[in-house]
């Protein structure tokens, strides 16, 4: 089962997300063994940030990170697991 740690998360530049609803997190944090934790953190790899940030600048060509509001990405099964694709990106005025 995974370790508990505490950290200062003001100092991470990575990308994750904060899930606040117990019945979607809780049958992850049941297979992980952690009991019940009040919330669910959830942190990319490193490599998939990279790859996904060269989907987001394929995609419509927006020439920087800065230039995009939002992309909507999905997770889809391929041979060898799951690959991300985009499937809709809002681009900023």
């Amino acid at each position: 089962s995974p370790k508990s740690s505490l950290r200062d998360l003001a100092s991470e530049n990575r990308i994750y997300w904060v899930d606040e609803n117990p019945q979607s997190y809780m049958p992850v944090a049941q297979h992980l063994g952690v009991g019940r934790p009040p919330i669910m953190i959830a942190f990319l790899p490193v490599d998939l940030e990279q790859q996904m940030l060269k989907l987001e600048l394929a995609y419509n060509g927006p020439k920087q990170e800065e230039d995009v509001e939002q992309t909507v990405f999905k997770a889809v099964r391929s041979d060898n697991g799951y690959k991300v694709i985009v499937i809709d990106q809002t681009l900023r005025n």
